[in-house]
């Protein structure tokens, strides 16, 4: 498993939310972070999706890897 760090921002309350999880990919660390369930994972096939369905929900979300 890897560590990321996800970042989340809420367009409404203008608040940023950042979490460590340990996942085995970007994708699934968005999970793990509690910001979307399994089914809406299953709906992206890449990041840029992903960002773009937060971006439609009045949001954003960042993933990076740690070292």
């Amino acid at each position: 498993m890897t560590k990321y760090c996800v970042a989340y921002a809420n367009l409404f309350d203008n608040e940023i939310i950042q979490k460590v999880v340990e996942a085995t990919d970007k994708l699934d660390a968005v999970v793990v972070a509690g910001h979307a369930t399994t089914e809406e994972k299953q709906s992206w096939s890449n990041i840029e999706e992903m960002e773009q369905y937060f971006f439609d929900g009045d949001s954003l979300i960042s993933v990076i890897e740690l070292q």
